[in-house]
């Protein structure tokens, strides 16, 4: 049976370390959350996301390399569940074609291309 294309993978790890973009450190679930963003702008069926995240404590960048102001629209990897907490990880996109992932609900974040 094949999975839909909205169904991600709960618990296996991306360990493609042939590429610079790429860090074992982000789920696969992340990185199939990510491909279906970047196909479709907008979340899969079940989840919440393209919200704007406004990087209010300025630890992404604020402006591109030629000095554009960049801009954030957050996303989760998870299905939302009815009365259930949303949980600390997301995923965050940029104007200027980056993503990042968050396991700690915005404390740290993980380039992932």
């Amino acid at each position: 049976m094949s999975k839909s294309t909205t169904e991600v993978s709960k618990d296996k790890y991306h360990t493609n370390k042939t590429s610079k973009n790429l860090s074992p450190e982000i789920p696969d679930y992340v990185m199939e959350v990510l491909s279906y963003v970047q196909q479709n702008n907008q979340p899969l069926k079940g989840y919440v996301g393209g919200r704007r995240f406004f990087n209010r404590e300025k630890k992404l960048p604020e402006q591109d390399n030629s000095g554009n102001k960049i801009s954030y629209r957050e996303w989760d990897v998870h299905p939302k569940k009815p009365n259930k907490n949303r949980g600390p990880e997301r995923m965050v996109t940029s104007s200027n074609n980056k993503a990042y992932y968050t396991k700690n609900h915005y404390k740290d974040f993980i380039e992932i291309k």
